[in-house]
């Protein structure tokens, strides 16, 4: 499954978000979880998925339809792609995210590199989750994302309303590893964050690790799919 997280204040990306997986994906189910209560016009192949905050919640959270694309996924027995709405793919990188495995020991894999630069060598390294930070391209293997869908009520008692910060949270009692794909294969695009009060965060968020032109399939060759690591 792939899920695109969007909020209806920031439209501005999402079209070519979505345009860039479609150019490569093979999943048919798509959806889009909206933050909010309307849904914005959609391609063919995509689906809204409405999931607006609890009453009296900080405009800024965005925890809840994060926690929504955990279940959805839970709910088809599928491993999820998960984007934020303002991320760019080298050519390829949709199919090769939906090929690529998540290390036994991994709980998630980063396919955003927001640490290091073109100098790191290639492979997927490993942090604790007590450390995670950074939603912007995930893939989040069918069990991780079950524990997430049945910690809802642990997501709802913790005061951060950030989705890194209770995936930090709870992965870090959980004692998870997660896994960093390096080089990224995937960029931040949008300079402002909602979840951080619509600050302009500048460069703060836009890697310098990962494989822009070059296609993803130029990563590995085919046969060793699924077992590089």
């Amino acid at each position: 499954m792939i899920a695109v997280l969007t909020d209806p204040r920031r439209p501005q990306h999402l079209a070519a978000t979505l345009a860039g997986i479609d150019s490569s994906a093979a999943s048919r189910a798509r959806v889009v979880v909206v933050d909010g209560a309307a849904a914005p016009d959609l391609p063919p192949g995509w689906r809204a998925e409405l999931a607006p905050k609890p009453p009296r919640t900080r405009p800024a959270e965005n925890k809840w339809a994060t926690w929504r694309a955990f279940e959805l996924a839970a709910a088809a027995g599928e491993d999820l792609l998960f984007f934020e709405d303002d991320v760019a793919g080298c050519p390829g990188a949709a199919a090769y995210a939906e090929e690529v495995r998540v290390p036994t020991d991994c709980a998630l894999l980063m396919l955003y590199a927001p640490w290091g630069d073109g100098a790191f060598p290639p492979r997927i390294w490993r942090y604790h989750a007590s450390q995670f930070s950074f939603c912007q391209a995930l893939k989040i293997p069918l069990p991780t994302c079950q524990k997430l869908a049945a910690a809802r009520r642990e997501m709802e008692r913790l005061e951060e309303g950030g989705s890194d910060e209770c995936i930090r949270a709870i992965g870090g009692d959980l004692d998870w590893l997660v896994g960093m794909h390096v080089p990224g294969l995937y960029q931040h695009v949008g300079m402002k964050s909602i979840v951080s009060g619509d600050r302009d965060l500048g460069g703060h968020r836009t890697s310098r690790c990962w494989l822009t032109d070059q296609p993803a399939s130029d990563l590995y060759h085919p046969a060793l799919r699924g077992t590089w690591r």
